[in-house]
């Protein structure tokens, strides 16, 4: 067992969840399809706009990237391809940069 693992909470699966979770559950499975597009609390990176506390930051390169996730690879690393530029979020209430 690693360190990681002995310091892990432990979890009950029939635990009830929080009351704030449970009132959020049942907003959203209320919710029309359409209107979950104008719904502020649902960040869209796809979309055209952010949120005023949401960033975009500049885009990691896959050369930047690639060596990176090969270190994680379980294997020898030669099925790992990034072919595109990631973007990077910032958010004002996260600190770190």
């Amino acid at each position: 067992m690693s360190k990681m693992d002995e310091n892990a909470p432990l979890l009950d699966a029939h635990q009830s969840p929080p009351a704030g979770l449970k009132q959020l559950y049942k907003r959203y499975q209320k919710l029309k399809f359409e209107d979950l597009e104008h719904d502020s609390k649902i960040l869209d990176f796809n979309g055209s706009h952010l949120p005023n506390d949401v960033e975009a930051l500049e885009p990691l390169k896959p050369s930047y990237l690639e060596p990176l996730f090969k270190r994680f690879d379980e294997q020898d690393g030669s099925n790992v391809f990034v072919s595109q530029d990631s973007p990077i979020y910032s958010h004002k209430k996260l600190p770190g940069r």
